[in-house]
């Protein structure tokens, strides 16, 4: 319906005052109701958890480069101590390894001392692992409260040892008796089983034997049926006189092999030690002073007079019984046949047989104990 008039002026006069009237609260509604710029609010609300995720994404990544800096070196550490897995200075090896690689200062961590452990399981080869940490300082995530936060890493390596054998053949001749020659030998073998053994007493996977050697090499009872006693006397083996027994020094096996007369050429195989004379089965021949044969005692009169060691101060008998041998290897037969006496010196059967071999052993005191004594 339409209104005219003065009707209708009055209802248009009313909106206008009631417009008037309520002026004042249009500008908060079209406030609330106007969402232009809303985004810049949020990214104000939210911009303190984006630093925080950027701080904390940023610190992680220095982190894992932290670990993999630690990890690198850490594995050069533990390839370096399993090269000397037993030297008493391993641990003093790792250490230094492990100060080439890593940087120092690195990030401005501070680094846990290496922890080194040697893993020793029941029927599993021996392991060495090798750890440390870090405690890394952080850039951005100290926002957040946090400081600092750790890293840790380990590196270990495995043992494959099958086992070792070791023969030392040492030079025990006349010629090492001078210059201080014996004792450094004696020195050089000691330390080699410290080497070898490292701080171990026992190893059951190293084994180590000593053979002395002079002019013959003393087997003792190890290689009884490989030896040639033909031609040898019986007693040489029976006899109660250490001085007189036979220590158990055998000789180098000769060889079939014919010798030029030429020095300047050497017969190929010419001193094959595996060509030994078919004659004796490949045997040896045991050691003995050649006075042995070259003396006639159980014959020859001993020079007088000589004092009877069974009886002092009066001249000995010939032969003298159950001591004759000990006169035979102070007499021997000139390069005329005539008879030589020796009264200071009993040579015996044995003169210049070294000490008896030592066999395989994977006891450290025992190699030690030997080298001190038989390397005199």
């Amino acid at each position: 319906m339409r209104l005219t008039g003065s009707r209708a002026r009055s209802r248009n006069t009313a909106r206008s005052q009631l417009r008037q009237q309520a002026g004042w609260k249009l500008p908060y509604r079209q406030l609330l109701r106007d969402q232009r710029g809303s985004a810049i609010t949020w990214i104000a609300v939210s911009l303190i958890p984006l630093l925080l995720a950027f701080g904390a994404a940023t610190d992680i990544a220095r982190g894992y480069l932290f670990r993999s800096e630690l990890s690198s070196a850490l594995d050069a550490a533990a390839l370096a101590g399993g090269r000397v897995f037993n030297s008493p200075t391993r641990d003093e090896d790792i250490q230094r390894f492990f100060n080439a690689n890593f940087p120092t200062g690195f990030m401005n961590a501070t680094l846990s001392p290496l922890d080194i452990q040697v893993i020793a399981e029941p029927g599993q080869p021996e392991r060495l692992r090798v750890a440390a940490s870090g405690t890394v300082p952080t850039l951005f995530m100290k926002l957040a409260g946090i400081d600092s936060f750790s890293v840790a890493a380990s590196a270990e390596v495995t043992r494959a040892n099958t086992g070792l054998q070791l023969v030392m053949v040492l030079d025990t001749t006349g010629s090492m008796a001078w210059g201080g020659k014996i004792e450094a030998l004696r020195q050089a073998s000691q330390d080699l089983v410290d080497i070898l053994f490292g701080n171990n007493t026992t190893n059951d996977k190293l084994q180590i034997a000593v053979v002395p050697y002079s002019q013959a090499v003393n087997v003792g009872d190890l290689g009884d049926a490989f030896i040639d006693w033909s031609n040898i006397p019986p007693e040489i083996r029976s006899e109660g006189n250490d001085n007189r027994r036979w220590a158990g020094c055998v000789q180098a096996r000769s060889t079939p092999g014919v010798l030029s007369d030429d020095p300047t050429i050497l017969e190929e195989d010419a001193y094959d030690a595996n060509l030994a004379p078919v004659e004796v089965g490949g045997k040896w021949k045991p050691y003995i002073y050649p006075h042995w044969y070259d003396n006639p005692y159980r014959q020859l009169p001993f020079p007088l007079p000589q004092q009877n060691p069974l009886d002092p101060g009066h001249p000995a008998p010939s032969p003298l019984p159950g001591v004759a041998d000990e006169q035979a290897y102070r007499a021997g037969k000139g390069p005329n046949g005539e008879l030589w006496w020796l009264p200071w010196g009993n040579r015996g059967p044995n003169r210049n047989c070294p000490a008896r071999v030592l066999p395989f052993t994977s006891d450290k005191t025992v190699l030690k104990d030997y080298l001190a004594t038989a390397l005199v």
